[in-house]
């Protein structure tokens, strides 16, 4: 581990990244806040994604806009990732 800490497993760690910020690198410090944002979302929307609801079906919901929209945020913090542990 980077940062000598131990992630909990859990879907969504920005709590936990905020709460150890000072732990962290400055690429990461620097990014919290649009990546605790994308994370919240991502989870949220995976959730969705993966079990829908009684009032929401993923593949009547979901548009390729939504999907570009996230893969885009994954590549933001990929790239984060790659500047961070190279």
């Amino acid at each position: 581990m980077y940062s000598g800490l131990e992630v909990p497993r859990t879907d969504e760690p920005s709590k936990f990244i905020k709460e150890n910020l000072e732990f962290f690198p400055n690429s990461i410090k620097e990014n919290i806040n649009e990546i605790s944002s994308i994370s919240r979302e991502l989870r949220k929307e995976r959730e969705l994604s993966f079990y829908g609801s009684d009032d929401w079906i993923p593949l009547d919901e979901y548009t390729e806009s939504d999907a570009k929209d996230a893969i885009k945020k994954v590549k933001f913090i990929i790239e984060i990732a790659e500047k961070t542990f190279k």
